[in-house]
């Protein structure tokens, strides 16, 4: 069983917990090429930023890219 740990402090990043690590992962939005005719909208999708054997290490590295 995974548990999401979601908090509007952390967007766009989450975490996810399963029994071996905390992962971090980051909701991506796609911007659209100059060119490009097509108007549909682009669905957002889940990046994995990594695997962290901890809670604070998971959080120090959503801090960083938080950062940037």
């Amino acid at each position: 069983m995974n548990t999401i740990i979601k908090d509007p402090n952390l967007e766009p990043f989450f975490i996810t917990k399963d029994k071996y690590c905390f992962s971090v992962m980051e909701m991506v939005q796609p911007t659209r090429k100059r060119n490009t005719k097509d108007k549909t909208p682009l669905e957002p999708y889940e990046k994995a930023v990594g695997h962290y054997t901890s809670l604070g290490g998971a959080l120090k590295v959503i801090a960083k890219g938080r950062l940037d």
